[in-house]
């Protein structure tokens, strides 16, 4: 009891810093013990986190594999693997046209990816018309992300097993294949294979050699509005737009980027290039020259029939006025 009281005399502070069992030499030593040990109890922490974020990266790899490797197995004939700066894609090894560049160069048409760059949002729905073996497509998934939309369409039925596999390796849940023909009617429309290379085939009413594929206004097939269309079909273009006017209205504020032949006397449907730049300006859009960085430059019509009197085709651009 005397002990007790005299504890309580000296304070609450006092009272609860008896000695410890170790003793002050004990416990000194323990504190240093700690001190040493501390930080190789640290540092291998962070060697078992490391290990485990290597293991887990290394079965991830090899699912990947696994995963390509199976889907190389279901591709056509002459097909090559290139790696690209949107990550590998397997490309048609008979194409003359596309496939050489971007082996070359990695890339593909630098001013179209720039301009989904600047433009394409996460929760947006874009549309690849002749999307080909889907570049633009699995840039645009990424760039949409999972709220999203992407829909790739290609009539081709060699071109359409490439473009569903580089989807799946790159894990495009949120693209829709659209197997057809992009078109203003609704139907079959004769499509002929360019013989140097899939990138150049494309709607011809007059080749002998043509094959019935199915086509499809995008307004029978889309549903809500679409943000962003990229339409690239050998001189057919407006005709793609022709078939899409109502589901671009359902957008408050629709861009397209549309292939422009400046220098043909005539487009298929007979209209005169001078012709189709007054029917895209009909529906509201404002025409604009697509610059490297992806920039949009306003341009009268008048305009881009100068720019592209030199060149056999362009890239212009339709923005909502």
């Amino acid at each position: 009891m005397e002990h007790a009281a005299a504890q309580l005399k000296q304070g609450p502070e006092t009272a609860h810093t008896a000695p410890s069992r170790f003793g002050p030499l004990g416990l000194a030593a323990r504190r240093a013990l700690f001190r040493v040990l501390r930080p190789y109890a640290v540092r291998q922490r962070e060697f078992d986190t490391a290990l485990l974020e290597a293991m887990a990266e290394l079965a991830r790899v090899v699912a990947e594999e696994d995963r390509d490797s199976e889907l190389a197995q279901g591709l056509p004939d002459n097909v090559v693997e290139v790696e690209t700066a949107i990550g590998a894609l397997w490309l048609d090894g008979r194409d003359h046209l596309i496939t050489p560049l971007i082996q070359e160069y990695g890339n593909w048409e630098l001013d179209v990816c720039a301009l989904l760059e600047r433009t394409l949002k996460p929760g947006m729905t874009f549309v690849d018309v002749g999307a080909n073996i889907g570049y633009f497509s699995v840039l645009a998934s990424k760039l949409v992300g999972s709220e999203g939309r992407v829909f790739a369409v290609e009539p081709d039925p060699r071109t359409v097993s490439l473009l569903r596999a580089n989807l799946s390796r790159h894990d495009c849940s949120n693209t829709t294949v659209l197997p057809i023909a992009a078109h203003s009617t609704t139907g079959q429309v004769p499509f002929v294979v360019n013989p140097e290379g899939a990138a150049g085939s494309g709607i011809d009413p007059d080749a002998t050699d043509a094959v019935l594929v199915p086509a499809s206004r995008l307004d029978d097939v889309i549903e809500g509005a679409v943000d962003v269309i990229k339409v690239d079909v050998e001189r057919a273009e407006h005709l793609v737009i022709r078939g899409a006017e109502q589901t671009l209205s359902r957008s408050a504020a629709p861009v397209a980027v549309v292939e422009f032949w400046p220098t043909l006397e005539r487009l298929p449907g007979g209209d005169a290039p001078a012709e189709v730049l007054a029917y895209y300006e009909s529906l509201g859009f404002e025409l604009g020259l697509l610059q490297t960085d992806g920039r949009v430059e306003p341009a009268t019509a008048q305009r881009i029939l100068e720019v592209g009197s030199s060149v056999p085709l362009m890239n212009i651009v339709l923005q909502a006025a």
